[in-house]
C-alpha cells in the first residue's frame, strides 16, 4: 500500500521535477550563448508548450513561472532581481506565458477526452462485430482477406493470421474449393454483388454447408476501396432440404405403385402431375419432372357411356375417352394391337 502512494507521488511530480531540469539547462546554455531576450522568450515559450502536452497543469504554470523569472533576471535586467514583476512588460509576459500554459492544457484534456471517446466507439463497435450471430469477414479490393470477427475465428478454430490473404481456401470443401473461388474472383473482377454456397469446415474438423455472401465498398469515385462478407450456416435448412426431397420421392413411389392412373392439373385445367402408370398407359413423356399428359390424349363426353364389360349404361358421369398407348392420334390401331379406346374415371386433384 505505501509503495503504491510512494508511486503515485514520484509519477504525479515527474513532469514537475522534468520542467524545472529542463528549464535550468535551457537558461544555462542560453546565458551562455546571449542570444537576446526575444529567442530565449520564444525558446520559453516552446518549453513551456512541451511541458503543457502532458497534461499535467501544475508542471505548466510552475515552468511558466520559472520561465518569467528567468527571463526577466538573466536576460533582461540585472541579475538576480528577487522581485521579477517591476514593469508593464514583466506582467504581459507572465499573462502570456500562463496563458499558453492554460491553453495547451485545456487543449491537451479535450484531445484526450475526444480519444478516449474513439477508442469507446472502437471497442463498443468491435463488441458488436463479435457478437453478432453471423460469420463476418472484410478483404481489400484484389480480395485478399484482412479481418474476421470473433465468430467466424470461433467457427474455424483459426486465428486472424491463419485466414489472411488467400489462406481462407483451405478451409473450404475440396469439391467445393474450386466453384466458389471461381464466383469470387468473378465478382471481384465485375464488381457485383456474391452469394454462393459452400460447405466450410468447422474448428472440430465437419464440413458444414455456409452461405456466403459478400458485397463492395465504393468510394465517391465508384471506385471499390474494400469487400465486407458475411456468411451464414445453412447446414439445418440443408437437411431440412433434403429431408423434403426424400418425403417427394417416396410419395412418387407411392403414387407410381397405385394400381390407376393418377394426376393433378393446375387451375386453368392444364396438367402438373402423371403418375407412372398414366405416363405407360398414354405413352407420354413427362414435360419436366413429371409434367404434362397433353390433353389430346383424351376427349371429354358427358352422355352415357357404357363400360367395357358389356353391362348396363352408367348414368351421365364427367368420364373421359382416353387414347392407350397403342393408337395413334388419327384413331387408327397401331401395328397389331387390337386394344379399344378406354374410359377413365377423373379424378378431382392429388
Amino acid at each position: 500500500m505505501r509503495q503504491t502512494k510512494t508511486h503515485q507521488l514520484l509519477q504525479s511530480n515527474a513532469p514537475v521535477l522534468l520542467g524545472t531540469i529542463a528549464m535550468a539547462l535551457l537558461t544555462q546554455l542560453c546565458y551562455w550563448l546571449q542570444p537576446g531576450a526575444l529567442p530565449v522568450a520564444l525558446l520559453y515559450v516552446f518549453l513551456v508548450v512541451i511541458v503543457s502536452l502532458r497534461g499535467n497543469l501544475v508542471a505548466s504554470v510552475w515552468v511558466s513561472l520559472l520561465a518569467v523569472v528567468s527571463l526577466d533576471n538573466f536576460f533582461t535586467a540585472a541579475p538576480f532581481r528577487l522581485s521579477p514583476i517591476r514593469e508593464a512588460r514583466d506582467a504581459v509576459t507572465l499573462v502570456g506565458f500562463l496563458t499558453t500554459a492554460l491553453v495547451i492544457h485545456r487543449l491537451v484534456l479535450r484531445m484526450r477526452q475526444s480519444l478516449r471517446e474513439v477508442e469507446a466507439a472502437h471497442q463498443q463497435l468491435r463488441l458488436v462485430i463479435d457478437t453478432v450471430p453471423t460469420l463476418l469477414s472484410s478483404a481489400r479490393p484484389d480480395g485478399q482477406v484482412e479481418f474476421v470477427n470473433q465468430r467466424w475465428r470461433d467457427f474455424g478454430g483459426l486465428s486472424v493470421e491463419e485466414v489472411k490473404g488467400w489462406r481462407w481456401v483451405d478451409v473450404l470443401h475440396p469439391d467445393d474449393q474450386g466453384r466458389f473461388v471461381s464466383d469470387y474472383r468473378a465478382a471481384l473482377a465485375s464488381g457485383v454483388p456474391l452469394e454462393s454456397e459452400a460447405r466450410v469446415r468447422r474448428a472440430d474438423g465437419d464440413y458444414r454447408w455456409v452461405l456466403l455472401r459478400a458485397v463492395p465498398l465504393r468510394d465517391q469515385h465508384g471506385t471499390i476501396v474494400q469487400w465486407y462478407g458475411a456468411a451464414d450456416d445453412i447446414e439445418e435448412r440443408k437437411r431440412a432440404e433434403e429431408r423434403a426431397r426424400q418425403a417427394d420421392r417416396e410419395r412418387l413411389v407411392l403414387t407410381d405403385t397405385i394400381p390407376a392412373l393418377v394426376w393433378s392439373t393446375l387451375p386453368d385445367g392444364s396438367s402438373d402431375f402423371n403418375n407412372q402408370r398414366w405416363l405407360d398407359y398414354t405413352g407420354s413423356r413427362p414435360i419436366g419432372p413429371r409434367l404434362g399428359a397433353t390433353s389430346t390424349l383424351f376427349t371429354r363426353r358427358t352422355t352415357n357411356v357404357a363400360p367395357l364389360n358389356g353391362g348396363p349404361p352408367s348414368p351421365p358421369a364427367s368420364r373421359w375417352r382416353m387414347r392407350p398407348a397403342c393408337v395413334e392420334p388419327t384413331g387408327s390401331i397401331a401395328g397389331s394391337c387390337t386394344a379399344p379406346c378406354r374410359y377413365g374415371m377423373k379424378v378431382e386433384g392429388f
